[in-house]
């Protein structure tokens, strides 16, 4: 299939690739042919003495998507710096980007430049055919948002099928989160019985914003180091206003006691903000802390490479004398994908099982990414301190330049144990849920928790032009939205 139009930039159409169209560098199209079908993925498989063969079904392999193009130059010259600026525009490196064109100005494809492109000079002007390759065969119409009140009927337009995103603003504690079509669901925890009693398991005890250091006194010791220097609160994050002096690691430490405390299950998250450089050492460190003042447990981030930007974590149960790093100090999945880091840190015990959590926030999405999860178990009972202080620390070294430190916001949580009629909430008041149903994912306010997901789940489509009924339970607890991209082939 071809679309042939003429030149001019009177009646030629174009295109928009990565958000600027081409007529931005004189481009128009002259014609953009494309399969009506993409190649297939056939799986097949003969049969000895039987004739043709077994089919196993197919997938859609990527598609093609080549636009011959026109650029109108004044010269030689012109035409080479127009196409110049074109292999910018059109730089692969940058991964796929969005394209629409203009005679489809309602389908996107998401895709980049596969293979050469040859400029050939016609009378100063320039022609040649821009190989794109979408490795998602669809086109994608725009979002289309609706609430789910009740019993809520769904029409997806398009020629494939969708994939519904379902977010759910909690309004009051849930033990559970049914989103059922007539023939699947999606179920999160689970209903409580007429015996059972509702109970949170995951109880917060301090939720500090850290928009004053009411509350919070001056702690007096820190890993190898000296507490020194000022640690303040802006109104929205602590941050040291100086480190002092020191010739090994110093720096300001505050701590604060945990109300209803001690406790002997937790767990604690603290919102970091870390900006470091080849030139930057630092650490940022969460310390946490018995009744006697005793040190039992570290969590933290650092930079500890004077030349080179590299962001570590470690995450310890017991003192530093005697303790047991069960994360060893690591930068996660390679080198680097810490650096700048602004997401959460976090350690907890329940029993003699230990975990730490580091991710970074995307600040768009609120998605937690570039994540590690450990669990330990302390099968000595070393380390089994009940919790009764938590201590926030910045560290410097000697007279190298410090990174830049925030810590946002600190979140204690005590873990209840549960009884033989006793149920979990899963989810609290002004919590966010979303499951997306294309990948196959649940999140709780950005974070992943598959954990949730009860065994017979099915995640479901909408099929295009097939009205469905969707249902969201308990109804009252929670506002929904459900949001898709109808799709085209």
């Amino acid at each position: 299939m071809a679309v042939v139009t003429g030149i001019s930039p009177a009646n030629a159409p174009g295109f928009t690739f990565d958000g600027v169209h081409s007529s931005t560098f004189d481009v128009y199209l002259l014609r953009s042919p494309f399969p009506l079908l993409p190649e297939t993925a056939d799986r097949h498989q003969e049969v000895p003495g039987r004739h043709g063969v077994w089919d196993y079904g197919f997938r859609f392999e990527g598609r093609k998507i080549e636009l011959e193009c026109f650029v109108i130059a004044s010269s030689e010259a012109d035409l080479r710096a127009k196409v110049r600026a074109i292999a910018a525009w059109l730089d692969p490196s940058k991964g796929e980007r969005e394209l629409v064109l203009d005679t489809e100005s309602d389908k996107t494809y998401m895709a980049r430049v596969s293979g050469s492109i040859d400029v050939d000079m016609v009378a100063r002007h320039g022609r040649f055919t821009i190989p794109f390759f979408a490795s998602d065969p669809f086109a994608y119409g725009p979002e289309r948002t609706l609430a789910i009140n009740g019993e809520t009927i769904v029409t997806a337009q398009g020629t494939a099928e969708a994939w519904p995103v379902i977010t759910v603003n909690v309004q009051a504690p849930i033990t559970y989160l049914l989103v059922a079509t007539p023939d699947k669901y999606v179920l999160l925890g689970r209903p409580e019985g007429v015996e059972e009693t509702p109970v949170p398991k995951e109880q917060k005890v301090l939720v500090d914003g850290l928009d004053t250091t009411t509350g919070w006194i001056g702690a007096t010791q820190v890993d190898g180091g000296a507490v020194t220097g000022s640690l303040v609160s802006t109104g929205t994050h602590f941050e040291p206003s100086s480190y002092g002096s020191g010739s090994g690691w110093h720096g300001p430490a505050l701590k604060k006691s945990v109300a209803g405390g001690p406790i002997q299950d937790f767990r604690v998250t603290v919102f970091v903000q870390l900006s470091n450089s080849k030139q930057s050492v630092g650490r940022a460190e969460l310390y946490l802390l018995d009744v006697n003042n005793a040190i039992f447990g570290k969590i933290a981030l650092k930079d500890t490479h004077s030349g080179v930007k590299d962001m570590w974590g470690e995450a310890r149960a017991g003192a530093l004398s005697g303790g047991y790093y069960f994360v060893q100090p690591t930068h996660g999945a390679k080198a680097g994908v810490w650096n700048d880091f602004d997401g959460l840190i976090r350690i907890g015990r329940i029993g003699n099982r230990w975990h730490a959590y580091f991710a970074m926030v995307d600040k768009t999405t609120g998605k937690h990414h570039t994540r590690l999860y450990r669990e330990w178990v302390d099968s000595m009972n070393q380390y089994m301190n009940p919790l009764a202080q938590v201590q926030l620390h910045a560290g410097a070294y000697s007279t190298h330049q410090p990174m830049t430190v925030r810590f946002w916001t600190v979140v204690v949580e005590k873990i209840n144990p549960l009884g033989t009629a006793e149920v979990p909430y899963i989810a609290d008041a002004g919590d966010i849920i979303e499951i997306d149903c294309e990948r196959h994912a649940v999140y709780l306010n950005g974070e992943p928790r598959l954990d949730l997901l009860d065994p017979g789940s099915e995640f479901f489509s909408l099929q295009p032009g097939q009205p469905v009924a969707i249902g969201v339970a308990p109804e009252g607890a929670v506002s929904v939205q459900l949001s898709y991209r109808e799709r085209w082939l």
